[in-house]
């Protein structure tokens, strides 16, 4: 039941086995927002749960949640270190994308991994639309957000900020 048709099992499985980090490569393999989707998504796939017929559903949500969380305290903590910064090839096609939002920053991952040169043009100060500007800071800490939209432009995703398309560039330059 999860829309983004993320191996639930697979990654349970994983976490299972404490393969955090292959957990939480599985999970990004269809959702590269997976330390903010463990915070904030309404976590249909529970409802669904085969586990619900004998108690209770198993939490999913909280399990993407703990995976990601060990992946960024590892990397904080100097055990892990972040991927290496990609560039596109020379030649690669070039996509520009009009906004920073959840949908842009996942349109931008899924291009940059198909190796696309992807520009990315938001008009305010930071990615993250409404994850950043509509979701409180207690339910999702900025710097999560941070973290997640590095590990995109470190896949060689170019982030223009303070630009608003149609004012500050044309569509036509872009």
């Amino acid at each position: 039941a999860c829309p983004a048709n993320i191996n639930v099992q697979g990654y349970i499985q994983l976490i299972k086995k404490k393969e955090y980090l292959k957990a939480v490569n599985l999970i990004r393999e269809r959702n590269p927002l997976s330390a903010i989707c463990g915070r904030v998504c309404n976590h249909p796939c529970e409802a669904q749960c085969t586990r619900n017929s004998v108690d209770s559903p198993v939490a999913i949500r909280l399990l993407k949640r703990f995976a990601s969380d060990i992946e960024m305290e590892m990397i904080e903590s100097g055990a892990l270190s972040l991927p290496g910064e990609k560039t596109p090839p020379q030649n690669a096609e070039k996509v520009a994308i009009i906004g920073a939002g959840p949908s842009g920053l996942t349109a931008a991952d899924d291009l940059a991994a198909r190796g696309y040169a992807v520009t990315v043009y938001e008009a305010s100060s930071a990615a993250g639309g409404m994850l950043r500007w509509g979701i409180p800071g207690y339910r999702l800490p900025a710097e999560v957000l941070d973290y997640e939209v590095e590990l995109i432009r470190r896949k060689g995703v170019t982030f223009i900020y303070n630009c608003q398309v149609g004012k500050d560039i044309s569509l036509e330059k872009i």
